[in-house]
């Protein structure tokens, strides 16, 4: 103890430091995003973000159903290949080869 009390703890542990994280993440964008979003469309951006909302529930549906038929390690690869054969995930780094014909132009990296 120290003359003002008990003295806290100085430690962070994986979880404390990987919550603290994915919130800064997370509460900053969603204010930066609806802001840009707003600036843009005005009030028609409650439109787009329910429409937006709508879609990203769609795709976290699928991507559910397609690791229920397919408990593989790989994910989106892994379902490519299940569903089409082994060549056609190679079909998803087309983006990758688009970006490098023109490397002048910037393009969003996340895909």
């Amino acid at each position: 103890m120290s003359e003002n009390g008990p003295a806290l703890q100085r430690s962070l542990s994986s979880f404390d430091v990987t919550n603290i994280t994915v919130g800064a993440i997370v509460g900053a964008d969603i204010y930066v995003a609806s802001a840009i979003t707003a600036s843009m469309l005005g009030p028609a951006s409650l439109i787009a973000w329910v429409v937006a909302g709508g879609l990203a529930t769609i795709i976290a549906l699928t991507l559910a159903e397609c690791a229920r038929l397919c408990p593989e390690v790989g994910g989106p690869y892994a379902y490519t290949a299940r569903a089409f054969g082994l060549d056609w995930p190679d079909a998803r780094s087309l983006g990758e080869f688009e970006r490098t014909l023109d490397p002048e132009e910037p393009r969003g990296a996340a895909f």
